[in-house]
């Protein structure tokens, strides 16, 4: 037979199992009744599962807890991905762009003496590419 910790049944067998206990002090397992023992052994199960499932519980909370934490870092990163995208693309069109005005990549430019931009003579490699540079960086429309 089960009794349930709120049923009326619970309440008539802890008054019985406190009066036993005042009137013979602590008794351990051993000397009680062997239908006393399995009450006592039910009674230490049911709090044992009780203190399982409310440990299942806290974990399940902690759980869901670091889900939702990890979803929102890994919406950050999506977010970040997709700004990384739009910025690569948008260098690779720049670079598309200037390749084709780059003077580094000019077949017909046999001498880096010969380049001449206004008053300024391109005189070596860095030169081009400076000029390259300040191509990429304030585009001449």
């Amino acid at each position: 037979m089960l009794i349930f910790m709120n049923s009326p049944g619970a309440d008539l067998l802890s008054q019985m199992t406190a009066e036993d206990d005042s009137s013979q002090g602590t008794l351990s397992d051993s000397t009680l009744k062997p239908s006393d023992r399995k009450i006592k052994r039910r009674e230490r199960n049911r709090a044992a599962a009780q203190k399982s499932r409310k440990k299942q519980t806290e974990r399940a909370d902690v759980l869901h807890q670091e889900l939702e934490t990890l979803e929102k870092s890994n919406l950050a990163y999506l977010k970040e991905i997709e700004n990384l995208k739009r910025e690569m693309k948008h260098y690779n069109d720049v670079l598309r762009e200037h390749e084709s005005k780059c003077l580094l990549q000019n077949p017909d430019v046999q001498d880096l003496n010969m380049l001449h931009f206004g008053k300024n003579e391109v005189t070596n490699e860095m030169d081009i590419l400076s000029l390259c540079l300040s191509d990429l960086i304030y585009p001449v429309s």
